[in-house]
């Protein structure tokens, strides 16, 4: 499986903020709090031949039922799980240069390859088990849609046909019925919204689930704006902004996967971390608390506690240095010390 890489942007997940105070450095575990990033914060990490690819260039990618990450190029097709690349065995011959490259997965667990060398072919596991030919054989045009049918059958668009393949035929349906014809269009729907490849073989732009629209340039490039921001160009670790777009994917956990033409594989993954100022003293925080009511309590090294509420940070001098703090079943905060008493907030909510 993937690794479970969590985005900040969405409300619902959980996120890392970091609050420094003119040498107070403490990490908040904050439930259900978004760092609002007007403009969005991303990490890149790069997957070139020096980090397991056969080859730079990666013609498409999808994510499998299971998670893992598949990739196309022109040595081969290739399952990732966030760590190692393995090998799908019994492949037809690959066109040259792997230009017309497609990659489609199912629920059922299924990897399916197109080509222009006239075929698909399915993976289950890493082998392939089944290859399908095309009337116009070698040279012919990809299938540029595979997806599950409204009957369980899978709906192949080859040109400007429908395909039914059911068990070991491909079938072309003459009068698709109009539930068939429903989800190749919301297919096609979707493909335009997901960083796909189009009929032509360019990436679609890709508008992520928090609202970022992620556009390849017309040669090369590619541009994130976020919601209510303005367009900025991506760059690759020691590549900068010159690289082709082939395909983009957004997982299941909110990363963005970017396949390139000559680069590898890139995912982008927004930032977990976010530095905060806050006013105050000079001190180490050594306990995190975080309540019932979303309140954040850090306990500090010199003594005192501060509460960082949703609108407000509250300063409690005590006395002691505080070793640790409970929340009781009432919802009362209580204060262990080192040195000192054990004391408990009253009328702190």
């Amino acid at each position: 499986m993937l690794l479970n890489l969590q985005s900040t942007r969405h409300p619902r997940r959980k996120a890392f903020k970091v609050v420094r105070d003119s040498g107070l450095l403490c990490l908040l575990f904050l439930a259900g709090i978004a760092p609002g990033h007007a403009q969005g914060q991303f990490s890149t990490r790069l997957w070139r031949a020096e980090n397991g690819l056969p080859v730079n260039e990666v013609r498409s990618i999808v994510q499998g039922a299971d998670g893992h990450l598949w990739i196309a190029t022109p040595e081969g097709v290739l399952r990732f799980d966030g760590f190692r690349f393995e090998t799908a065995t019994g492949l037809p011959p690959l066109p040259p240069g792997g230009n017309t490259l497609r990659l489609f997965a199912t629920s059922d667990g299924g990897i399916w390859l197109a080509s222009s060398t006239g075929g698909l072919s399915r993976i289950d596991g890493l082998a392939v088990t089944k290859n399908w030919s095309l009337p116009g054989g070698p040279g012919t045009s990809p299938i540029t849609q595979l997806t599950e049918g409204p009957a369980g059958q899978i709906l192949v668009r080859w040109q400007d046909q429908v395909w039914s393949l059911n068990g070991e035929s491909l079938t072309l349906i003459d009068s698709p019925r109009e539930d068939q014809l429903s989800k190749v269009a919301s297919d096609l729907s979707e493909r335009a919204r997901s960083g796909r490849l189009d009929a032509d073989g360019k990436a679609h732009p890709l508008t992520d689930r928090g609202g970022s629209r992620w556009i390849p340039g017309e040669e090369t490039g590619l541009t994130v704006t976020s919601p209510g921001g303005t367009p900025r160009p991506v760059a690759l670790p020691n590549i900068g902004t010159g690289f082709e777009v082939t395909e983009m994917l957004e997982d299941r956990e909110g990363n963005i996967w970017v396949a390139t033409k000559l680069f590898g594989l890139a995912l982008f993954r927004e930032d977990r971390a976010e530095i905060v100022a806050v006013s105050g003293d000079q001190s180490t925080a050594t306990v995190v608390r975080e309540d019932s009511r979303g309140n954040v309590w850090v306990a500090l090294e010199d003594g005192g506690v501060r509460q960082f509420g949703k609108d407000a940070v509250r300063n409690h001098d005590l006395p002691g240095r505080i070793a640790t703090l409970y929340e009781d079943r009432s919802g009362g905060l209580w204060a262990g010390t080192k040195d000192g008493p054990l004391l408990r907030w009253m009328g702190w909510r």
